[in-house]
């Protein structure tokens, strides 16, 4: 992953709001402050919120948590649906709230 990170022009770190996935997350920001001694230039890194349910409170408490502690948060979520859950493997024909994320990874991008 060391590699990839050096070499990368963007790190989107993709999770669900949960507590078992936020408490993997320094894993991730310490396997990306030991690349950034590497790099010409600083990674752009933002969070992912994906699996996320309408309307629960978990999505914006751990948007606020991981904003709090200095990390963008794509304000583009993924949603939980089980036609995109049983998609795997099958041909992509429709971006949906992708294409959302897309334009929000490439705005980042702009200020580079």
């Amino acid at each position: 992953m060391s590699s990839a990170l050096r070499i990368a022009d963007f790190a989107i770190v993709s999770m669900a709001p949960t507590r078992g996935e936020y408490e993997r997350l320094p894993e991730v920001w310490a396997a990306i402050d030991d690349v950034e001694p590497l790099r010409a230039t600083p990674l752009v890194a933002a969070v992912l919120m994906n699996r996320t349910v309408t309307n629960a409170n978990s999505t914006p408490m751990f948007r606020e948590l991981m904003t709090d502690e200095g990390h963008t948060v794509l304000s583009t979520t993924i949603p939980r649906r089980e036609p995109i859950a049983q998609a795997f493997g099958g041909p992509v024909t429709e971006l949906g709230k992708y294409a959302d994320a897309a334009d929000e990874i490439e705005t980042l991008g702009a200020g580079r």
